[in-house]
């Protein structure tokens, strides 16, 4: 593939581009697959290419559909879904969600202390993945730290902090 125009024509007739549009996109594959165009073009080539050279473009090219799918891609059209829900809240029904959101915020608050009484490293490692949003990816380039060092510091603060919260008979459930 000489520029990036031919590479992104070759994913345009990819037959098995096409069928994975058909299955999630269900009767608006069509749309679907265009944003993914549109996506691929936003990308950088080199990234395009080395994915094309080291046979992982399609995981790339379904990586995008299934994040396009689930609303999570800006400028998607149809399929992106604005974060904020204005709801109306029944009166009887306030002081329920009220009560409730203090719990929340006192087993959050827990959380955080939890999290800050861990070792640096783990504690470093953990607040970019959740509560900055990272990727492991992403992380590991920031650190220059294999992303199996990463996921398992990760791992081992979410198990202990399970396990300390859910001691003191509160549920916690992750992302």
């Amino acid at each position: 593939m000489n520029t990036k125009n031919d590479l992104i024509l070759y994913i345009w007739n990819k037959k098995e581009i096409i069928l994975y549009c058909k299955s999630v996109g269900k009767n608006k594959w069509e749309e679907l697959r265009s944003d993914l165009i549109m996506q691929l073009y936003k990308m950088d080539f080199n990234k395009l290419l080395m994915a094309y050279n080291n046979n992982y473009l399609e995981y790339t090219c379904f990586t995008i559909c299934s994040r396009i799918k689930k609303g999570k891609v800006p400028d998607t059209g149809l399929f992106y879904q604005q974060r904020s829900v204005n709801l109306e809240i029944d009166e009887e029904y306030k002081y329920d969600i009220e009560d409730k959101n203090q719990d929340i915020t006192e087993l959050y608050n827990k959380f955080l202390t939890l999290v800050d009484e861990q070792h640096w490293y783990n504690k470093t490692l953990f607040k970019h993945y959740y509560i900055e949003g990272l990727k492991l990816r992403e992380i590991s380039e920031l650190y220059n730290i294999n992303i199996k060092s990463i996921h398992y510091a990760i791992e081992k603060v979410k198990c202990e902090i399970k396990k300390q919260i859910e001691d003191d008979n509160n549920t916690f459930f992750w992302d």
